[in-house]
């Protein structure tokens, strides 16, 4: 292909995802994100700019990653929308998206947005148990692959800060930056992802995330605008679920209409929920497995009677009274 062709296609999809940057910042930007493409060594902005022989944009590239101004939401609004033209977007008739929590260690605590956390992960007795690190909250499209993992494509992320370590909002004095949890940050991020690109939504998320707060805003908004987004989670061992409550009221009937049904066995017992196991297939752990799959037509305190909850185990760990054999 043509040089020139070539990066005319090159700038044309690298500006239909630069929405939200001035005119000197989308500038900036293709510059950086083409010396990253090119470069296959260290990605830091002294390589970037070498490879593409621009050392003299050094200063100027450097002003625009430190103190660089753009639209936030119009930037990933248009990433999303890029995302969503994908032939192998949708799985099963839904816009997947997946969102988790990372941290990005530093180890200085003048870098902005620093905050102290336990590692939980310090097995290595030379590793500290507290380290600093930015928490961002991010989410991304997931994109099915047949028979191998799906690919996760960020396009969002919010960065989180704690009430007691909130950054002023502008230089060193002055206001701070309004506080917000985690799942309040998961929950924008996945109502914005569902509005820009439209049709039926799926969140994924771990069970650290399956609170009231994440669930129950997902998938009842109160906003009657807002559509709601079905969700796949991982549900706590201890979680209280319920059946679905009676639609109808009995003859003689007092009181009010109950709000749920019986209570069911918790998660960690689900071969006692009703029904037979179904046997399938599921790719779990980079390879298809053979298992079975359990629903329940249970409520939970989170997202109301219409929800379900499922249990898949592969067959050789199905554990729990009516376990398949």
């Amino acid at each position: 292909m043509h040089a020139t062709r070539l990066w005319s296609l090159w700038q044309g999809i690298l500006s239909s995802v630069s929405l939200g940057f001035t005119d000197r910042g989308r500038q900036r930007f293709i510059e950086w994100v083409t010396g990253l493409a090119r470069n296959v060594e260290e990605h830091t902005l002294t390589q970037s700019l070498s490879g593409l022989d621009r050392v003299d944009d050094g200063k100027a590239l450097e002003a625009f990653a430190e103190y660089g101004c753009w639209n936030l939401r119009l930037l990933q609004w248009g990433l999303a929308r890029r995302l969503d033209d994908r032939p192998n977007r949708t799985w099963q008739g839904y816009r997947v998206w997946a969102g988790d929590d990372t941290k990005v260690h530093r180890s200085s605590a003048d870098v902005w947005g620093t905050c102290t956390f336990h590692e939980y992960t310090a097995r290595c007795p030379n590793r500290a148990s507290t380290v600093r690190a930015p928490n961002w909250v991010v989410l991304g499209a997931v994109l099915p692959n047949p028979d191998q993992p799906a690919d996760f494509l960020p396009t969002a992320g919010r960065l989180y800060f704690r009430r007691t370590q909130l950054p002023f909002a502008q230089g060193t004095s002055g206001p701070r930056l309004p506080f917000r949890t985690k799942c309040a940050l998961l929950v924008e991020l996945g109502r914005e992802h569902a509005r820009a690109c439209g049709g039926k939504t799926l969140g994924v998320f771990d069970g650290g995330f399956a609170l009231r707060t994440v669930v129950r805003p997902l998938v009842r908004p109160e906003d009657p605008k807002q559509p709601p987004i079905d969700i796949l989670t991982r549900l706590r061992q201890d979680a209280r679920l319920y059946a679905p409550a009676p639609t109808a009221r009995q003859p003689h009937q007092r009181g009010p209409t109950p709000t749920w049904g019986p209570r069911l066995a918790p998660p960690r017992h689900g071969g006692r929920w009703p029904g037979a196991w179904e046997k399938g297939q599921a790719f779990v752990y980079g390879r298809r497995r053979e298992g079975a799959d359990k629903a329940g037509g249970a409520g939970g305190g989170c997202s109301g009677p219409t929800s379900r909850s499922g249990r898949w185990s592969p067959r050789s760990r199905a554990t729990g009274s009516g376990s398949p054999g």
